[in-house]
Formats: structure tokens, sequence, C-alpha cells
């Protein structure tokens, strides 16, 4: 996780928070998101978030391929 913090929210405050794939390689994806005020967007945090999904059986970064490619690539902004 890669974050940035931009200011503090307080309580009373209302956030949006948006969630997008960045990016897909053949073995992780990076999800960006970001943090706003919901009433004039001014940023509080903005994060990239890498992930892999692990072959359990030999511990290491399975491809992400198939459906579940698919279903990654449809959210990609």
């Amino acid at each position: 996780i890669n974050i940035n913090y931009r200011r503090a929210a307080y309580l009373g405050e209302v956030l949006r928070i948006a969630t997008a794939v960045k990016s897909v390689g053949a073995r992780s994806c990076v999800m960006h998101q970001s943090v706003t005020l919901q009433d004039d967007g001014t940023p509080i945090a903005d994060a990239d978030v890498t992930f892999v999904i692990v072959d359990t059986r030999s511990e290491r970064a399975a491809p992400l391929e198939g459906e579940l490619r698919e279903a990654i690539e449809r959210m990609r902004d």
C-alpha cells in the first residue's frame, strides 16, 4: 500500500471513497483509491494498493487469467 494523506477528516464530515483498477499485470493488480469530502471534493487521502492471488499449493503468485482477469479488466478506469 502506498498512501498519501492530504489532510485530516473531522467528525461530521461526509466522505466519498472511490476505487478503480489502475493497472493489471500478469500476476498482480493495482487498485487506486481516493477519499474526498462529499460536499466539495477536497482531497483527504489517496492510495495505490497492489495485490496478488496466491496459489495455496505452491505459495506463489498465481496468474491473473480467465474469468477473474475479465472481471478485473471490466473495472478499469
